[in-house]
């Protein structure tokens, strides 16, 4: 049964089973996040970050059309949102025309960790974030000034409606129907 409040949720929550895990996340956050936060502002950060957070879940839900067995295991934890935060990130390195190579090489060994065969992270969540989190800050960054915050704002609401129209989805098609008993 789809319960929408866990995408939000679920941005709160982590397994306790790898406490480096855990840490990496609000090492991250804090490394990057306040850095961020500063650039853009409270609220477009808060915006960025739970539409991350979103999209990590979407990115795990949407896997289920894929791999419905994938719905057996539970997934959470803050790790869609985090890298979220870091796509952002480059985003802005890359807007600024700063080498972003270093950055890149970070995002990639810790995506690859989520394709080792029982490590139990989720790469979905990882990826959805991602793709989430820099298309809000490809908004923010596009829309930036004074004169444009009508923009930006149209234009988040607009990602946001896209995010929950894909929500949706599984209200209309659900992949747990294409599961065998």
């Amino acid at each position: 049964m789809f319960e929408p409040w866990r995408m939000l949720t679920v941005m709160f929550t982590h397994s306790t089973g790898f406490i480096f895990h855990i840490l990496f996340n609000l090492y991250a956050l804090w490394l990057f996040g306040r850095n961020l936060e500063q650039a853009i502002g409270r609220g477009a950060f808060a915006v960025l970050y739970v539409f991350a957070g979103i999209g990590g879940s979407l990115g795990v839900m949407m896997w289920a059309y894929f791999d419905p067995q994938s719905l057996v295991y539970p997934t959470v934890g803050a790790s869609g949102a985090i890298f979220g935060v870091l796509a952002a990130t480059l985003v802005t390195m890359r807007a600024a025309r700063v080498n972003v190579t270093s950055l890149a090489v970070l995002i990639a060994i810790n995506f690859a960790f989520g394709l080792i065969p029982g490590a139990q992270i989720s790469w979905q969540a990882h990826l959805g974030g991602m793709v989430v989190g820099a298309a809000a800050m490809w908004v923010i960054l596009a829309t930036r000034g004074v004169r444009r915050r009508k923009q930006r704002v149209a234009g988040l609401v607009a990602l946001g409606a896209v995010l929950v129209l894909a929500s949706g989805a599984y209200f209309v098609v659900a992949p747990a129907a294409n599961l065998v008993a």
